[in-house]
């Protein structure tokens, strides 16, 4: 036995060293049962919220394993103490007497596996099986072969069926099958069921509501992700309502459970791909209430106490028999950032929060003056995370220090107000930076004074053939630059780099040779320049950088 503690009770693990198929428990929840395909059957004391190994059914296993002892799923009878049923691969259903630990009778009345096993919850005679047959099978325990069965006329296998929890209810039963229906059964007409409906794409599995004052309301499962939540009784024949909660998880559920005493709370487990147990909680259905991860394996089975909601016990492929306390369990919602927050491109920031903040704050800080010992006071309010309906506030502001900077009036005046075109470069440019400076825009002035230097420097930018022609009588060499750079620099491979572009006729083209040519050697080496805003390196457009010795021919 190995016990597991995140908070105040610690979880209680029993390692069974088999595989476990299935669980169930006694009429007062004082016992349980695990099953399992390997000829597993052990007892359990659940007494006081605990978990303890009571005995084992087949301590002595003296003959040879068969299918009768292969157990697919377990039901113990809720009005005979000592009477479990389980059901086998080959469509048998196996009667146990638990107290002798000896085999009472065996059926036969599927000719594929059977799926699923249930007994009735007054008359101690009456229990129905399903298998992949598609057949619902009712017996007797005072007659050797079954009573009747149920068609549905569809092919799909029966994959889970449950007797109705209430009263007005216990001669009804309901099924689900591998192609997602959901039928709802009369044990005195099997003709056809008196209600159905497609819940999922997919086989499907379901739990009826024990609460009373929700019993007609139904939850389902499916392969397809989704958790839905109907409200059955209020169909009339023939209509087919929808569901009026939905929660979608990240892989196929094999089964759906009612938390007890918890009108909005459920507890799925996976088929594949995710061993954790979920606790959901419909009204808020994007992310769960509550996660156990005890297991190795993929959860088979589990049990719930109607009369507790704190504890449920829970049974593996890993054969892990585990009794889960929710002081233990893991909350996302802890970790989860319930105020959201967002930037537009224009600098605009949209906050988005919850109304509950300030209650939230206040649960916090009485939990911390709890843990010290000390008293808080009654809150007319409590906060409640997973409230059905919740008013949140939409918060729109631009911070004070960019207001002016990012202003969209700022913008069009600019775009109305500058000169592309009618005039020098460098004039232009000069212009531009006026313009700027006149708004408040700085960084932008200084990227359009950047631009004006760069076409002083350059003539790249020089318009006639006659201006290039006089700027490179005065101007050094390609050649000569280079050399003056490579001298200069304590490494051979200082000197500016560039993209290099093969021209169609097969002769290179170094565009970052372009202001290696014109711009002094200092200034490339030393000075980075930035053109994006609030990105210019300002200090690199000192006067002393352009400064620079202009290498001249000895022989001149």
């Amino acid at each position: 036995m190995v016990r597991g503690m995140r908070g105040g009770r610690r979880n209680i693990r029993i390692d069974l060293q088999e595989q476990v198929d299935a669980l169930s428990a006694n009429r007062d929840h004082t016992r349980l049962v695990a099953a399992g395909s390997k000829g597993l059957m052990k007892i359990f004391s659940t007494e006081n919220a605990t978990l303890s190994l009571v005995a084992d059914v087949r301590a002595v296993r003296t003959r040879k394993l068969n299918l009768m002892y292969s157990a697919s799923h377990v039901a113990w009878s809720p009005v005979v103490d000592n009477l479990v049923a389980t059901t086998s691969t080959n469509g048998a259903v196996v009667l146990w007497d638990v107290e002798k630990g000896a085999l009472e009778q065996i059926y036969k009345a599927h000719n594929r596996s059977a799926t699923k096993v249930c007994f009735h919850r007054t008359d101690r005679n009456t229990f129905i099986s399903g298998a992949k047959d598609a057949v619902v099978a009712q017996y007797d325990l005072r007659s050797p072969t079954f009573v009747q069965k149920f068609i549905s006329g569809s092919f799909d296998p029966v994959r889970d069926i449950e007797f109705g929890l209430h009263s007005e209810q216990m001669d009804m039963f309901v099924s689900a099958d591998d192609g997602g229906s959901i039928r709802f059964w009369d044990l005195r007409r099997n003709d056809r069921p008196l209600k159905q409906f497609v819940a999922h794409h997919g086989p499907a599995s379901f739990a009826l509501n024990p609460s009373y004052d929700d019993r007609n309301l139904i939850a389902t499962a499916g392969r397809d992700k989704f958790i839905r939540i109907w409200k059955w009784s209020d169909w009339s024949d023939g209509s087919t309502n929808s569901a009026i909660y939905s929660v979608e998880s990240t892989t196929p559920i094999a089964h759906v459970e009612w938390r007890p005493q918890n009108k909005y709370q459920v507890a799925s487990s996976a088929v594949v791909n995710d061993i954790n147990i979920y606790i959901w909680d419909i009204r808020r259905p994007f992310l769960p209430f509550a996660s156990f991860d005890d297991h190795r394996d993929i959860c088979a089975d589990m049990v719930w106490n109607p009369n507790r909601e704190d504890s449920f016990v829970s049974a593996a492929k890993d054969g892990l028999v585990v009794m889960h306390y929710f002081d233990n369990a893991d909350y996302p919602l802890a970790h989860v950032n319930d105020i959201a927050l967002d930037v537009s491109p224009s600098g605009e920031i949209v906050i988005a929060l919850s109304d509950q903040l300030k209650l939230k704050n206040e649960a916090l800080a009485d939990k911390e003056k709890l843990e010290k010992g000390e008293a808080v006071p009654p809150r007319r309010r409590k906060y409640d995370p997973f409230q059905s309906w919740t008013h949140s506030s939409l918060i729109r502001c631009v911070p004070r220090v960019t207001q002016k900077a990012l202003c969209s009036d700022n913008f069009v005046q600019l775009a109305q107000n500058y000169k592309l075109s009618g005039g020098e470069l460098e004039a232009l440019c000069e212009y531009n930076s006026q313009v700027a400076e006149n708004i408040g825009s700085h960084e932008v002035a200084y990227t359009w004074r950047m631009l004006s230097l760069l076409c002083s420097l350059s003539p790249f930018f020089d318009e006639s053939p006659s201006s290039k022609h006089s700027s490179s009588e005065h101007r050094p060499s390609h050649q000569s630059v280079e050399s003056e750079v490579e001298t200069r620099s304590r490494f051979s491979s200082s000197r500016s780099s560039g993209g290099a572009v093969r021209n169609v006729d097969g002769s290179d083209e170094v565009m970052g040779g372009l202001f290696a040519t014109c711009v002094p050697p200092t200034l490339s080496e030393t000075a980075n320049f930035y053109f994006g805003d609030a990105e210019l390196n300002i200090g690199g457009l000192t006067s002393d950088l352009l400064d620079v010795d202009i290498p001249c021919d000895s022989a001149s």
